[in-house]
């Protein structure tokens, strides 16, 4: 047992449930989330509903980012400090290679797999691949350093 969420898409369900395609009806997808809605039970399950398509990239996003933080309450260990990033398309920290981690920034999480040792500067509790860092980070390209949190399992 453990969290449960349910994403409704209420802009369509489908690739063919879209505005312009054959199976587009507002109506019977308004039908659809009513009778969920009338029977999903509210105290165990949180139900999400959104203004996007069930195939919109940001539809993806939310539902990915609720499940990294459903998972992150499932950790053995937490830790906070900085991180910041090098080109050599690893995740390095002080931990044995193979340790999976999600890392939290301002702009979302990431699940990564320890690949690396380091950082090197006793500051930062993670190195992360350039494009993980500004992935997560919600901050300028000229950013260097950002703060993380590190949820180890």
């Amino acid at each position: 047992t453990g969290p449960v969420a349910l994403f409704l898409p209420l802009r369509g369900v489908s690739m063919i449930d879209a505005e312009g395609m054959p199976f587009w009806s507002p109506e019977a997808d308004a039908a659809l989330f009513d009778a969920i809605r009338a029977t999903v039970d509210g105290a165990r399950v949180d139900l999400v509903e959104l203004d996007l398509h069930v195939n919109d990239p940001a539809f993806a996003d939310a539902m990915a980012d609720r499940l990294l933080a459903m998972l992150a309450g499932r950790a053995v260990a937490t830790l906070s400090g900085e991180a910041t990033f090098y080109d050599q398309g690893t995740i390095a920290m002080r931990l044995p290679r193979g340790t999976t981690v999600i890392i939290c920034g301002a702009g979302g999480c990431i699940e990564r797999v320890v690949n690396d040792y380091g950082p090197q500067k006793p500051s930062r509790i993670v190195d992360l691949y350039r494009p993980d860092f500004f992935k997560i980070c919600g901050c300028p390209s000229w950013s260097g350093v950002v703060d993380v949190t590190v949820y180890v399992y």
